[in-house]
């Protein structure tokens, strides 16, 4: 799959994660935006629709927990995928909450650069080949029937 214009959200507290981070997907083909906290975070996709958030937990006023559901709980965000940023030190209970309101994956802040790209293509192809995600309009649709509709004209079968 190419990245071509898809779009990763990072919604980090830390600066130097951030960069990190944007220097790494950018290098990788994606295009990034950023907020520096959960509220920023939850306005942003909501307006600019990614493709991808990747979201820390420890942030201060709204820790990521808080934002992965209420991005669930949202029409315009619940389709987008999550991956939870998190310190190395993360108890299971955090990862299984994290999970249970939505996240897709986990990560830790120390990730490998390989690791980190192959998780992102694969909670993408997932969204993507799920159908909950219409690659034009980037709102919750079913792809799987348009990908039918277009082969059944080509066939020209009824």
């Amino acid at each position: 799959m190419s990245p071509t214009k898809q779009t990763i959200l990072i919604c980090d507290d830390e600066p130097d994660v951030r960069v990190w981070l944007r220097m790494r997907l950018k290098s990788l083909g994606y295009d990034v935006s950023e907020a520096p906290e959960g509220r920023t975070g939850i306005d942003t996709a909501r307006k600019d629709h990614p493709d991808l958030i990747i979201l820390d937990i420890n942030m201060p006023g709204m820790d990521g927990f808080e934002v992965c559901k209420n991005l669930r709980q949202h029409p315009q965000t619940r389709h987008i995928p999550v991956i939870m940023l998190t310190s190395v030190h993360t108890r299971v209970d955090d990862r299984v909450r994290g999970l249970r309101l939505g996240a897709d994956d986990y990560l830790p802040k120390d990730v490998d650069p390989t690791e980190l790209a192959a998780r992102i293509e694969t909670v993408l192809r997932r969204a993507i080949s799920s159908g909950d995600v219409n690659p034009l309009t980037k709102l919750p649709g079913n792809t799987v029937i348009s990908d039918e509709i277009d082969a059944r004209i080509l066939s020209r079968e009824p």
